[in-house]
């Protein structure tokens, strides 16, 4: 393993259903808080520690752990704490997370790594959807987005982690990704002009479809942003699958600011983290994630993503 100062890391993890065990009680009764299948102490154990060998694995591969680490599909903060304490973050992480309305208590999160970067602003992103009348109960709600301002290097950074609403059910969730994307770009028009912006997160789309494509759609606009997984895209690899179907669903969208040649911190590579451990080992023609689930079924493995992140020169 090298260490390699000339470069950070940022990283986004899908981490499937990572959620706190359900209790015997709850279990017998059938009343899961996780709504998983038999989610026991074991399995969470289990569970967390292959979370934390991913990082493991970077660090042996990249030769450094990442400075910012978003994560999605976990429930509330004390998987982050028991994250945390384990190798390699040995308690030198912190990090952000706000409860969201979802109403599976799925939210997202970051991590970071205070000795290279200063957050010095974090605040959740809500979005209610009427379904029908002005009535609580026909509101709808979906995962937050969580946004933070970080200081690095005496530059300012605007960091976005977002999982948007799934892909389901003939895509009813479809008006609800075109409102936030739509939000979230009126939003990144309001930063000063050259700030460092990064927009990570499963986005349930695709680089070429359209709500990403107006993202990056930049005519006019006070800040340029670029996909960088959509090259990736281009040549079919993938962070997750549906059945067959190849999907890069997890991306990082940057602005012009990590282009230029005089930055604090300048694009270097996109990625997917995908060595042969967290691979599926039934098809190895097709590298597939090693899920935790199939449907109902446990596999134990590490998740339905595998991590996407990029590399940045100092």
């Amino acid at each position: 393993m090298t260490n390699r100062s000339d470069s950070e890391l940022i990283f986004f993890y899908n981490t499937e259903n990572f959620f706190l065990p359900d209790n015997d009680t709850a279990i017998s009764k059938g009343s899961k808080n996780s709504g998983l299948q038999n989610w026991d102490e074991r399995k969470f154990i289990h569970k967390l520690n292959r979370i934390a060998r991913v990082f493991q694995m970077v660090e042996n591969q990249e030769g450094k752990l990442p400075m910012l680490i978003g994560v999605a599909e976990i429930q509330g903060e004390k998987v982050l704490q028991e994250l945390i304490k384990l190798p390699p973050f040995f308690d030198k992480f912190k990090y952000i997370h706000y409860e969201s309305l979802d109403e599976r208590g799925v939210d997202v999160a970051l991590l970071y790594d205070p000795e290279k970067i200063k957050i010095t602003h974090s605040e959740p992103i809500s979005y209610l959807f009427e379904i029908n009348e002005n009535k609580d109960e026909y509101i709808d709600t979906t995962r937050d987005i969580l946004y933070c301002q970080a200081e690095f290097s005496g530059e300012n950074l605007h960091l976005f982690v977002c999982h948007l609403p799934s892909k389901r059910e003939k895509d009813v969730n479809k008006p609800k990704r075109d409102y936030i994307i739509n939000d979230l770009k009126k939003k990144i028009s309001e930063i000063p002009k050259d700030e460092f912006i990064l927009i990570i997160g499963d986005f349930n789309e695709n680089p070429d479809d359209l709500n990403l494509l107006k993202l990056t759609e930049n005519e006019g606009e006070n800040n340029a942003l670029k996909n960088v997984f959509s090259p990736l895209f281009q040549h079919k690899e993938f962070s997750t699958y549906h059945i067959k179907e190849g999907l890069l669903f997890d991306q990082l969208i940057i602005s012009d600011a990590f282009f230029k040649s005089d930055s604090a911190l300048r694009f270097s590579k996109a990625k997917i983290f995908n060595p042969p451990e967290m691979c599926d080992t039934e098809n190895s023609s097709i590298k597939k994630p090693y899920r935790t689930f199939a449907g109902r079924r446990y596999l134990g493995g590490y998740s339905d993503h595998f991590p996407v992140f990029i590399s940045l020169k100092k």
